[in-house]
């Protein structure tokens, strides 16, 4: 834990084959978050785990996280892909060779963890973390909220990184609690 606040250092992932949602909290403020591009048009699968690792490096050299916070492939589809199983293993291959503990987080957790009420859908997310945790990224929130629900979302994966770290900030929370009052 950090020696000023005790605060964990969380940096947050949101593993695609196409786009990472990446965000790095100290505790529950919200230091940098970003949409990454990990595939370009004709990129061959194994460069796109190569480039997932290169990109999460420079975040992880710049922001120094004390624990990685990556969203789990949880429904049947991102299961099943093979593309995104390899960019999710080498994400954890990273984080274990930098020794920097992982904590994976199903989304069905973490979208109920943001959104108390309702149906936690991932604009539901983005709309609950845009207005009610951070205010300046409503901007994002109203762009992806004005596409169809068909289109693909853009920034999306910037809330769900976003999301996936407050969960993590929660559980750190909890477990401070528990180790105390031990």
């Amino acid at each position: 834990m950090s020696s000023v606040n005790q605060s964990p250092r969380i940096l947050a992932v949101d593993p695609g084959t196409r786009y990472m949602g990446v965000a790095f909290l100290v505790g529950p403020e919200l230091i940098r978050a970003d949409v990454e591009h990990v595939r370009e048009p004709g990129m061959d699968p194994k460069d796109i785990t190569k480039k997932a690792q290169l990109v999460l490096g420079r975040w992880i050299e710049h922001y120094q996280p004390e624990v990685l916070a990556v969203e789990q492939a949880f429904f049947a589809q991102s299961k099943r892909s093979n593309h995104l199983q390899r960019v999710i293993k080498a994400v954890d291959d990273l984080a274990a060779a930098k020794r920097i503990p992982v904590q994976m987080y199903p989304p069905t957790i973490v979208r109920r963890l943001i959104c108390r009420q309702g149906r936690p859908t991932r604009i539901a997310v983005a709309r609950v973390i845009a207005t009610e945790y951070f205010p300046w990224l409503r901007l994002y929130y109203e762009k992806e909220a004005q596409k169809s629900w068909w289109r693909k979302h853009y920034w999306t994966h910037l809330f769900d990184a976003i999301a996936v770290g407050l969960a993590c900030h929660a559980q750190a929370g909890h477990r401070r609690r528990v180790r105390q009052t031990a």
